[in-house]
């Protein structure tokens, strides 16, 4: 994997054939939103083929088709709501072997607080 900062100043990791990402960032949550206007800013704003959402109070999932590509995006918010953890991880749909470490990845990233968590997953 390889990172760095992209054009939209997410923290961006790709595997070395590029076909593959994630991409994490915080951002302030300046008009407070919930997570059902989050989820239509975002069907809203991109292209892709929303096939899956889960809205809770602290957080919302978003799966999908992007062109070849499943994305699976996880919107944590603060406690206060005045924080947003965005985790969007995109990878080819024919390469079934992600569906397991996206899963491992969604359920580990949260808001803790007024900051971000990772759990550490197995040994």
């Amino acid at each position: 994997m390889r990172g760095s900062v992209d054009e939209d100043d997410f923290l961006h990791f790709s595997n070395f054939g590029g076909d593959a990402s994630f991409r994490i960032k915080s951002l302030p949550n300046e008009e407070i939103l919930t997570p059902g206007k989050i989820k239509a800013e975002f069907v809203k704003k991109t292209h892709s083929i929303l096939v899956y959402d889960q809205e809770k109070d602290d957080f919302l999932l978003l799966s999908g088709f992007q062109s070849e590509n499943i994305f699976y995006s996880k919107i944590a918010l603060s406690e206060d709501r005045k924080q947003l953890y965005v985790l969007h991880i995109s990878y080819p749909i024919s390469d079934k072997a992600f569906d397991g470490i996206v899963l491992r990845m969604a359920w580990s990233f949260r808001a803790k607080g007024s900051r971000l968590s990772l759990l550490k997953i197995g040994g």
